[in-house]
């Protein structure tokens, strides 16, 4: 028996030897396909968080026992807002999946919940895991600003509606675009640092009622009696665009740019929000979406 293969195409063979150490011809079985394990990974253990330096969060969890996650596999990360309660489709993806094999991940640090969870070879998912961190520097800071778009959500909306304080995908879509309403001005180029805050639920587009006029009834707090659905199947990417100039008169802005937490040196920053699910069986509702720009005290 052979433990523990990765995934893929194989041509097995098998030879003896005798008492003499004299090896015999090889045997060859045809070629196989190794499909890898049917059952999901199993969950990250040991999974830890320490802020570094104010801006920087450093994951570190055991190394994960199956080789379907080793080889070939990925560790993929999100995060949520609240400090418990937090699930996979409650949150949004930050930073970039990992190779299955490595033990550690650096991250935009953000008060809140860090997700992680391995996928196989074969992208089958595994459990969530979680650690909770509040974000703290030993360089004071003060808040400059924060620009905060619901229950409104006045902006320009493509492929979504606002309804109920509710900012949701529209039926059948699977990319949508909202611009924020405000924007913030410094009143001069200076330094700042940018960190997100989206409250959403990602789940099946089958449990979003419309009522005849279009609009969506799903409405909080009635929005968390929906079970939704287990996995989510799409994501929230949070934009910045910026310029020296006077945002009131003829700006230059700079090109669209993804972003949880970080420094940006401007003047002025308008703000869009990209929400996009695998396919149309699944749909995103946003209630919280917040920008919350900071300054050294």
């Amino acid at each position: 028996m052979i433990d523990d293969v990765a995934p893929g195409p194989y041509a097995f063979g098998a030879r003896g030897r005798n008492a003499r150490g004299i090896w015999s011809d090889w045997a060859w079985a045809g070629a196989t396909a190794v499909q890898g394990e049917n059952a999901p990974p199993g969950a990250i253990t040991g999974l830890s968080v320490q802020a570094s330096g104010g801006a920087v969060a450093m994951l570190r969890w055991d190394r994960h026992p199956s080789l379907d996650v080793r080889q070939g596999g990925r560790i993929e990360f999100r995060h949520a807002g609240a400090l418990s309660g937090a699930t996979w489709q409650s949150s949004t993806g930050i930073g970039k999946a990992v190779s299955g094999g490595v033990t550690e991940a650096t991250l935009p640090l953000k008060s809140g919940t860090y997700l992680a969870r391995a996928h196989d070879a074969m992208g089958t998912p595994g459990p969530v895991s979680g650690i909770a961190i509040r974000a703290a520097s030993i360089i004071p800071t003060t808040t400059v600003v924060t620009l905060a778009e619901a229950p409104d959500f006045a902006g320009a909306a493509e492929g979504c509606r606002a309804a109920g304080g509710v900012l949701a995908m529209a039926p059948g879509q699977t990319r949508a675009i909202y611009a924020f309403a405000g924007r913030i001005d410094l009143g001069r180029v200076q330094p700042v640092r940018l960190i997100t805050d989206i409250e959403l639920l990602i789940s099946e587009a089958e449990d979003l009622f419309w009522q005849p006029s279009g609009t969506a009834m799903w409405t909080p707090p009635d929005a968390r009696l929906w079970q939704g659905s287990t996995d989510a199947y799409g994501d929230v990417d949070l934009q910045v665009s910026l310029t020296d100039d006077d945002p009131a008169a003829d700006p230059a802005w700079g090109p669209w740019q993804s972003f949880d937490a970080a420094d940006f040196p401007a003047r002025a920053f308008r703000f869009r929000a990209i929400l996009s699910v695998e396919s149309p069986d699944y749909t995103i509702g946003i209630t919280g979406l917040t920008v919350t720009a900071l300054q050294a005290a």
